[in-house]
């Protein structure tokens, strides 16, 4: 988000804030006419109170620590490994495991062709595939040319 969203998001924040306390003086019914809920008002207005306009501005929602994250040099090399030669998530794991002992779980098994599908319910028929275009159209000319020769 640009500075100036997140300026416009204090803003109303702030507003919302003054109304409740100016305006109406009820902080249900600010609450109601804004959308917002009791919650989020007061979160804000405990925030305002201790740090200003500028504590109302969204933080960061990144997570101050990835401890599962996957190290700087294994990724270098994944990386390395994709590009030069385009290798897919399954010869990548295969290779990192072959070559550097690292095991690492390959990413993308929908993509995979050897990957097991689903089975049609026993007892339950197929739907058939509707016909395509070009078929109906020769379907179509053959039994109008057919019915025109009797």
């Amino acid at each position: 988000m640009t500075d100036r969203e997140l300026d416009r998001r204090a803003a109303h924040r702030l507003a919302v804030i003054r109304h409740a306390q100016e305006v109406t003086g009820n902080v249900s019914k600010t609450c109601r006419y804004y959308g917002i809920t009791r919650q989020a008002y007061y979160k804000w207005l405990r925030r305002y109170e201790a740090g200003g306009i500028t504590a109302l501005r969204d933080g960061s929602s990144r997570p101050h620590t990835s401890p599962r994250a996957t190290s700087a040099d294994v990724v270098g090399k994944i990386v390395y490994l994709r590009q030069t030669y385009h290798f897919g998530p399954h010869k990548i794991a295969m290779y990192l495991e072959r070559y550097h002992d690292l095991e690492l779980e390959p990413v993308g098994d929908l993509a995979d062709p050897q990957a097991p599908r689903h089975e049609p319910a026993a007892g339950i028929p197929a739907v058939p595939s509707p016909p395509r275009p070009l078929e109906a159209i020769r379907e179509a000319a053959a039994s109008g040319t057919a019915s025109r020769s009797t």
